[in-house]
């Protein structure tokens, strides 16, 4: 009798699991369909999982009864009275799969140590590969694929959009954090180095893209990363503090021969904010505003912002970026959901980040590199995509679930 080699049934488990791991962020990434499919697949086996094994702890997380309560808000009193209430419906009801799906990151998926670090490594590939191919489109003229920048001052990276700024911040804090804990730093001082150096070339990448929210945001994160390192470091401040100021010198010197980019990241900024009233985004702010006022407290409704836009402007020369959201997390909330809609999503998030300060006193860094990665995407003052669908959803939620996993204090 015969015996072919075979693989148990659990290691082939195991192998699968891995491989979705390692797939899921680059479906995410870099296909909207798939982003979809996986945020819905993964919550569907949560739920059932959940209801097999009765373990139902999440659900009482004080972040996931806020989001909970604001879907709840959205579907039964927001979307009925919405202007077009057949288009607010089911995007109110099915918001819910967005920390739906971060809590079974958060609660099952990274409840195992070598899956999360799968992931980690995953993502940090992912980072590395954006800002090579972005790099090297900006030096040589066409990235790895052959495309060409956006414009002389964007860049397109491997995307069909000048947007690897953007996706990269998402998810750039997890590749820190994963360079910063890796096994191959073997003290401090190397540890310590090479973070430093990251975040140098992370700002610089982020600078050449073009994407000025994306470098401000990251520069925001950046201080906050380097806030919980000169926490955790009680001998070797001073040596952080110096290693990080010639850093930014140096980078800041390198930069300043790149002029066109000087006065796109920085110059454009300045004049923006000096004209913020009179520049594309205050004049969307504006328009979102007004539509808020129609219906202040339950707004128009969830996507409601944009078939309304259209109506009320009837120019197809602007509705391509004018119309298609209010480009501010919480203007949009605003605009579509109310006072009361933004007060509890608001409250969704100051409990998610609640959940990150908590894990300060036992795990400064990690807690660090949590908050960086909610402040780039959820600080008030910044020009943001839209948060209730899509691969930026996908992405966002993503980086929530290993965010609230990692700083759970397990595994």
């Amino acid at each position: 009798m015969t015996h072919t080699a075979h693989i148990p049934e659990h290691q082939a488990a195991s192998l699968l699991a891995k491989a979705a791991i390692v797939l899921m962020p680059i479906a995410i990434m870099f296909s909207r369909s798939l982003a979809e499919l996986a945020v819905v697949l993964v919550g569907v086996l949560f739920l059932v999982r959940s209801y097999r094994t009765k373990e139902w702890a999440w659900v009482k997380e004080p972040w996931f009864i806020a989001a909970l309560v604001f879907t709840a808000y959205l579907t039964l009193i927001s979307a009925p009275m919405a202007v077009h209430p057949e288009i607010a419906l089911p995007h109110s009801l099915f918001f819910i799969r967005w920390p739906l799906f971060a809590a079974a990151l958060a609660y099952w998926v990274f409840a195992s140590p070598e899956l999360r670090r799968w992931f980690e490594v995953t993502i940090a590939a992912i980072v590395v590969f954006i800002i090579a191919d972005s790099l090297l489109q900006y030096f040589t003229g066409s990235d790895i694929f052959g495309k060409a920048p956006h414009s002389t001052t964007r860049l397109t990276g491997p995307f069909d959009r000048p947007v690897p700024g953007t996706y990269t911040l998402r998810i750039i804090f997890i590749a820190l954090a994963a360079l910063y804990f890796s096994q191959h730093l073997k003290n401090d001082l190397t540890r310590n180095i090479t973070l430093l150096a990251a975040l140098s070339i992370g700002a610089a990448f982020m600078f050449l893209t073009g994407e000025r929210v994306a470098f401000m945001s990251f520069l925001l994160g950046s201080g906050i990363v380097i806030l919980a390192l000169i926490m955790t470091q009680k001998r070797g401040r001073l040596w952080i503090l110096l290693g990080g100021a010639l850093l930014a010198i140096a980078i800041a010197g390198a930069l300043a021969t790149q002029p066109k980019m000087v006065e796109r990241t920085i110059g454009s900024t300045a004049s923006t904010i000096g004209n913020f009233n009179e520049s594309p985004y205050g004049l969307v702010y504006g328009n979102a505003l007004m539509l808020w006022r129609d219906a202040p407290w339950t707004g128009v409704g969830i996507k409601n912002y944009r078939p309304i836009c259209k109506d009320v402007t009837q120019d197809p020369s602007i509705e391509g970026w004018f119309c298609s959201h209010p480009h501010n997390t919480y203007v949009e909330i605003l605009a579509e959901g109310g006072l009361i809609g933004v007060l509890l999503f608001s409250t969704m998030l100051a409990l998610i980040l609640w959940h990150f300060l908590k894990a300060i006193p036992r795990q400064a860094m990690t807690a660090g590199f949590a908050i960086a990665l909610f402040l780039a995407t959820f600080w008030p003052i910044m020009s943001t995509m839209s948060i209730t669908s899509g691969w930026i959803a996908a992405i966002i939620w993503m980086g929530m679930g290993w965010a609230i996993n990692v700083t759970r204090g397990e595994g």
